[in-house]
């Protein structure tokens, strides 16, 4: 048997970020194709920021984590691309 894993907030946050950023990903394809790489990015950000949190490096787990909010919000408040 393995060790029983602890639920954090950090899980909980992490998780929510990267529906957001899904969410967002999703609804965008809808009205163009939007660059892949900025959306891994913030998914591989979650996963860091989460392992941070979990391993006792708040500080940086929560600075990333608003910067992680603050990249959402931007990728979803960019207008459309309908040149293609």
């Amino acid at each position: 048997m393995g060790a029983k894993r602890v639920q954090t907030v950090f899980d909980w946050v992490s998780v929510a970020i990267f529906i957001a950023t899904a969410g967002t990903f999703f609804y965008r394809t809808q009205h163009e194709w939007p660059p892949l790489n900025r959306y891994i990015g913030v998914a591989i950000g979650c996963m860091i920021a989460n392992e941070l949190g979990n391993l006792g490096y708040f500080i940086p787990a929560l600075l990333i984590i608003a910067l992680l909010i603050a990249a959402v919000i931007w990728l979803g408040s960019r207008p459309f691309d309908l040149r293609q």
